[in-house]
């Protein structure tokens, strides 16, 4: 299931309640512009040229590419030719990637070994490609079916999306990453992820880069569908929506995300999640205590 972002129109995908979901998608990108989630995205781009960015890097897909999304990672597509697209790709919760270890080994570790050094892109043969955008295109196909036999047959699919996933990331270890070529705006989009916390204006980005502030309003707003000022605020947002599994107080974490004031926090966190802080955290909480 889908939700649709009421400002941005961006298209939300989730997990499920058994912590993973899979989807086919084989047309026009759905949502140009820059998001982040909580749970682990594995996307196999099996056709079509776009340019995907992934927190401070950029890259330029064109056919059997595996691309690995951290939880609390910005990523969107920032340019496409405007050609259709083949993906296939599955959300997968922290929670899911060890069960699917079955205590033997640690999944999500092993994603982020491979993911820490920031390459999140990694060429695949056109075999396994094929292999999982077939066992993922079934698992989609299978999403509104919730018994357990029906689970079953999901996870019998995934373990082998795992594995060729992990080998390719294995093979790949040793290659040299190659991104896209950088572009003033994701230039600036990098300097805004380091900075994100301090006092920025419109005035100082500008001078910073050379530019006027009607051209980074524009561009800005181009390349990754948030306005300078909307893109900061939802930065910081997701940095607290992350924090909110500490134990650290509400306003201190307001605070070193970048808010002025607690109230402001709380104004921006429950418009952008739909939740308070503190109901968010408690959510988490009682999911935990599961």
């Amino acid at each position: 299931m889908t939700n649709i972002h009421a400002e941005t129109g961006e298209i939300l995908f989730s997990t499920n309640q058994n912590g993973y979901q899979a989807f086919y998608i084989t047309s026009m990108p759905h949502h140009l512009g820059l998001s982040c989630h909580d749970y682990w995205q594995i996307l196999i781009h099996i056709k079509g040229n776009i340019q995907l960015a992934v927190n401070d890097e950029v890259y330029h897909l064109t056919s059997d590419q595996l691309v690995i999304i951290p939880p609390y990672h910005m990523h969107g597509i920032t340019e496409t030719n405007g050609s259709d697209i083949v993906q296939a790709f599955v959300n997968l919760s922290p929670d899911f990637l060890q069960f699917a270890g079955v205590r033997q080994i640690n999944c999500e570790q092993i994603l982020m070994e491979y993911t820490c050094s920031g390459r999140y892109c990694f060429p695949m043969t056109h075999h396994d490609a094929d292999i999982c955008q077939m066992l993922l295109k079934r698992i989609s196909e299978n999403s509104d079916v919730s018994s357990s036999w029906s689970r079953f047959s999901d996870i019998s699919r995934l373990l082998p999306v795992l594995r060729l996933v992990i080998e390719t990331m294995f093979n790949a270890s040793t290659q040299e990453k190659t991104t896209g070529s950088e572009s003033i705006m994701h230039n600036i989009l990098v300097y805004i992820n380091a900075n994100y916390t301090e006092k920025l204006t419109l005035q100082s980005i500008a001078r910073k880069f050379g530019i006027s502030i009607s051209t980074l309003s524009h561009d800005f707003k181009e390349y990754t569908q948030r306005s300078v000022y909307g893109y900061i605020l939802y930065r910081r947002i997701m940095s607290a929506k992350q924090r909110l599994y500490e134990n650290t107080p509400l306003n201190e974490i307001a605070y070193e995300c970048g808010f002025s004031d607690y109230s402001n926090f709380l104004r921006s966190f429950t418009k952008e999640l739909g939740m308070s802080p503190s109901e968010y955290r408690k959510m988490l909480r009682n999911k935990i205590s599961e």
